[in-house]
Formats: structure tokens, C-alpha cells, sequence
């Protein structure tokens, strides 16, 4: 389960000073305790069913926010002397 891709993610490593014991270091956080484990703290478990259960066509729209007239202002003003007015583009 996920204490043993965690152990195999921790394999081979060095074990870095700080905990007070191997297991601290070697179990994921709080796997025992009955509290939220390590995959519910980061939110990787909401965003790995997030992405399972997406459409396919979602995996390619371009999230990428457009640019407003300031922002298109300002890369013109500081574009145009390094790389042209755009008349040799395509």
C-alpha cells in the first residue's frame, strides 16, 4: 500500500539527523496515528482522482490566462526593440 511506496521512495537514502527514531524518518507521517496520511496532507489523493476521472478532452485545453491590454502593452514596448515589429513572422 502506500507505506510501501514510501519505504521504497526512502530506500537507499542516508537517513538525515533531526528524528528521533529510524521509524520516524522510514514511516510515512502520522500512518499510525489515524490521522490524515501523508498522501491526504500534500492533497495528492484529491488530485490524483481529480485527474482519473477527468474527460480527455480536458488533458489538452491550455489553462494558460490571457494576457490584458497592459501586459500586451508592456511586452510590446520591450519585445519590439529586442525581436521587431513581427513582420518576418509566418
Amino acid at each position: 500500500g502506500l507505506t510501501a511506496k514510501w519505504k521504497a521512495a526512502l530506500s537507499g537514502l542516508d537517513e538525515p539527523g533531526g528524528f528521533k527514531s529510524r521509524a520516524d524518518f522510514y514511516e510515512p507521517p502520522n500512518w499510525q496515528s489515524g490521522q490524515k496520511d501523508f498522501f491526504e496532507q500534500t492533497g495528492l489523493n484529491e488530485w490524483y482522482f481529480q485527474q482519473v476521472m477527468r474527460d480527455e478532452d480536458e488533458y489538452y485545453d491550455d489553462p494558460t490566462p490571457f494576457a490584458n491590454k497592459d501586459t500586451q502593452q508592456a511586452v510590446k514596448v520591450q519585445g519590439e526593440p529586442l525581436y521587431g515589429d513581427g513582420t518576418l513572422d509566418p
